[in-house]
C-alpha cells in the first residue's frame, strides 16, 4: 500500500506479510527459518503521472476564408483516461484546420500546455500528464458566396427585343478572398423593358462556365451566383429616314407648291412588324417650271407620324 495515491517519488510502501507471502525454492526449507512475519514497509514508491487523451470532436464549421484558422469551443473539446470520479477541463485555444481549402473530415488541431487545463476540487492535476496535441478529423469548410451585380452602362437603339449587349466590365463580383482573382463574363444580358429608357434593369442568366480563376485561385473554394442585375439599361430612340416616293404631278400654275399624298412618303428604319405613318401635307418643288424628276422636300413635325398597333414613336 502506498502511503498516499498522488504522484511523486521516495513514496512510503507499506506490505503485509503471512506465512503463505512466501515459497522456498529447491533445496531450501522454510522450516528453517523465522519468517518476518508481519508489516514491512520501505520509501521505495513512485507513483507517474496517468496519460490522458485529448480529442476534439463534434463539428467545427466555417466558409472558406483563405486561412486555416478554426474556432474550437469548450463543447469540441474531450478528455479520456481520467481515473473514475476525477475532472480535468481543457480550455480551447488558438486551433487550425490541416487545410485552408473547401473539404469535410478536415483534421482540427490544437496545442496544449499545462495552462491549458484546470482540475475541479478532489482532482490534482499534477497527477496527469496532458498530451501537446488535441486534434479531430471534424473539420469541414464550405464554400464561400460570392455576390455578382451589373455595374456601367449597356445601351443600344431600340429595336423592339430585350436582348442587350455586356461586356465584361459590366459584371462585378463581391465576396473573394483578399489576393484571390475570379472573373465573369456574359456576352448578353435581358432588358426589363424593351421600350426608351434609361436606368432599365437588366438581369444577366449565369452559370459556372461564365466565372474565370487566376492566381492560382480555386473554383472549389466559391459557390457562384447564377443572376446577376443592375439599373444600367439605355435603350436610345431609333433613327428613321423619311424619303419622297412614287410621283407628284400637277399643272404649271406659277408657284412650287407640290400636293403629296399618304402613299407619297416612305420611313426606312422601322422595326418589323411595327408601323408609322405620315399625314399627307403640302411639298415644294425645288422649280416652279414645267419638267420631269424634280426634286421635291416636305418638311414634318411630330403632329404629322401616328403609330399603328403595339407601336410607340
Amino acid at each position: 500500500v502506498y502511503a498516499n495515491a498522488n504522484v511523486g517519488t521516495g513514496i512510503g510502501v507499506t506490505a503485509n506479510l503471512i506465512a503463505d507471502s512466501f515459497t522456498a525454492g529447491p533445496g531450501t526449507l522454510l522450516a528453517n527459518y523465522q519468517l518476518p512475519i508481519g508489516s514491512v514497509s520501505g520509501i521505495v514508491g513512485t507513483i507517474t503521472p496517468r496519460p490522458l487523451t485529448v480529442a476534439i470532436i463534434g463539428n467545427i464549421a466555417k466558409v472558406y476564408d483563405g486561412a486555416v484558422s478554426a474556432n474550437v469551443g469548450p463543447g469540441n473539446l474531450s478528455v479520456s483516461g481520467l481515473v473514475p470520479g476525477q475532472t480535468i477541463v481543457v480550455s480551447p485555444s488558438a486551433a487550425s484546420f490541416a487545410q485552408s481549402n473547401v473539404g469535410t473530415g478536415i483534421l482540427v488541431s490544437m496545442p496544449l500546455s499545462p495552462a491549458s487545463a484546470f482540475a475541479i476540487p478532489g482532482t490534482l492535476l499534477s497527477n496527469y500528464q496532458l498530451p501537446s496535441l488535441a486534434t479531430g478529423s471534424v473539420g469541414a469548410i464550405t464554400p464561400r458566396p460570392l455576390q455578382a451585380s451589373l455595374v456601367g452602362q449597356a445601351s443600344r437603339p431600340y429595336d423592339g427585343t430585350t436582348v442587350i449587349a455586356l461586356a465584361d466590365a459590366n459584371i462585378a463580383l463581391t465576396g473573394l478572398v483578399a489576393g484571390e482573382v475570379i472573373t465573369a463574363s456574359t456576352a448578353v444580358g435581358t432588358l426589363a423593358s424593351a421600350n426608351v429608357g434609361t436606368g432599365l434593369l437588366v438581369s444577366a442568366q449565369l452559370s459556372p462556365g461564365n466565372f474565370t480563376t487566376a492566381g492560382g485561385t480555386a473554383a472549389t473554394n466559391y459557390s457562384f451566383p447564377e443572376l446577376a442585375t443592375g439599373l444600367i439599361g439605355t435603350v436610345l430612340p431609333r433613327q428613321l429616314t423619311a424619303s419622297l416616293v412614287g410621283t407628284a404631278e400637277k399643272v404649271f400654275n406659277g408657284n412650287t407648291q407640290a400636293a403629296l399624298a399618304a402613299a407619297n412618303f416612305a420611313l426606312g428604319g422601322l422595326v418589323a412588324g411595327e408601323t408609322i405613318t405620315i399625314s399627307p401635307t403640302t411639298g415644294i418643288y425645288a422649280s416652279a417650271n414645267a419638267g420631269n424628276n424634280i426634286l421635291v422636300t416636305a418638311a414634318l413635325g411630330l403632329d404629322r407620324f401616328a403609330a399603328g398597333p403595339g407601336t410607340l414613336l
